[in-house]
């Protein structure tokens, strides 16, 4: 998630808010791969399957986008925003229920 979120700050391009970055697209579609094998080799893992759900989530408002590219772009910037935040909650969520889990 911390090279995903640096990638998207270095492929941002801020003159071009009012349409898709397909660079973004594709770092979050990658990152929705890497979270969706990280869920299927975990073990009773809630929390990163509610990260990947988040994350599908970020990867549709892109298609909304690119589907319908009247779209504001004040929701489309700020509805990432607060799924940024869903996913940082349920790392948090993830640490803490890591620490009472013995290690192998």
């Amino acid at each position: 998630m911390v090279a995903a979120s640096l990638a998207t700050l270095l492929a941002n391009r801020r003159e071009a808010h009012l349409d898709v970055q397909w660079a973004i697209f594709w770092i979050d579609g990658a990152a929705l791969a890497g979270f969706a094998v990280l869920w299927s080799r975990a073990r009773r893992s809630r929390w990163l399957l509610f990260l990947t759900a988040i994350q599908l989530l970020a990867v549709c408002e892109h298609l909304a986008m690119v589907l319908d590219a009247e779209m504001d772009p004040r929701a489309y910037v700020g509805s990432l925003y607060v799924l940024f935040a869903g996913m940082l909650a349920c790392l948090v969520w993830g640490a803490r229920g890591s620490r009472h889990e013995p290690v192998a």
